[in-house]
C-alpha cells in the first residue's frame, strides 16, 4: 500500500489499483483501488527523507522492528550461518525481566504441549473403530438420525532420500548433489537459568 502510494507521488497520478490472484482460480482474484492522499504522501515522503538521511547515507542499520517472523528470517538471511568457534559473548543495553518473560511462557507451552498431547491421543483412540471399517477407503458417513456426520481420512504421501543415501549421492555424483540440494540452516533460541 506504501509503496503504491510512493508510485503515485513519482508519477503525479491520481488512482492505482492493487490486484492479488491468491489462490489457483479466478474466484480467488481481489482488487483495490488506491486514491491519492497528499496528507498520507507528505507524511510517507518525511518519513523516507528521515530513512535516507538518517540511515542510507550515514550507513547505519536501522532497527528491526514488526512481525517477529520476519525480523528473524531477515537477521538469518543477512547474519549468515552459525559459528560455533565465536567465544560467548557477554550481553548488554538488554533487560533480564525479558528472559523471565520468556522462562515464564516456556513452561506455560510446555504445559499446553503436555495437554495437546494428551487430547490428540485421546482423539486417535476414538478414531480407532471408524478408521478401522473405512480400511482403504478416504470417505464415509454416519447419521445418528438428527446428525450427519463426513469422515475424510485422506492421505498424504511424499518422496524422501534417506541420510544414507543421501550420502551414498554425494560420494558418487557430487555435481547431482550440488545441482540439486540446498544447505539451510536453523537455529534454536534456549535459555537456563543459572545462578550469578
Amino acid at each position: 500500500m506504501l509503496q503504491v502510494r510512493h508510485y503515485l507521488s513519482v508519477m503525479n497520478m491520481q488512482k492505482a489499483f492493487i490486484a492479488c490472484l491468491y489462490g489457483n482460480n479466478e474466484n480467488e482474484f481481489v482488487y483495490r483501488t488506491i486514491e491519492r492522499d497528499l496528507i498520507e504522501e507528505e507524511d510517507i515522503i518525511d518519513q523516507e527523507t528521515y530513512f535516507w538521511q538518517e540511515h542510507v547515507l550515514k550507513n547505519v542499520v536501522p532497527p528491526h522492528n514488526g512481525n517477529s517472523d520476519l525480523v528473524l528470517a531477515n537477521i538469518r538471511n543477512y547474519g549468515g550461518f552459525a559459528d560455533k568457534s565465536i567465544p560467548e559473548i557477554v550481553l548488554s543495553g538488554l533487560e533480564s525481566k525479558n528472559l523471565e518473560k520468556y522462562l515464564t511462557l516456556s513452561e506455560e507451552k510446555s504445559q499446553l504441549e503436555k495437554r495437546k498431547k494428551e487430547i490428540e491421543a485421546e482423539q486417535r483412540a476414538i478414531s480407532v473403530p471408524f478408521v478401522e471399517q473405512l480400511g482403504q477407503g478416504c470417505k464415509a458417513v454416519l447419521e445418528d438420525g438428527t446428525n450427519r456426520y463426513r469422515i475424510t481420512y485422506n492421505p498424504t504421501r511424499r518422496t524422501s532420500v534417506g541420510k544414507d543415501q543421501m550420502e551414498k549421492l554425494k560420494n558418487q555424483h557430487p555435481d547431482i548433489y550440488e545441482e540439486y540440494t540446498k544447505t539451510t540452516e536453523s537455529r534454536t533460541f534456549r535459555i537456563k537459568k543459572e545462578a550469578a
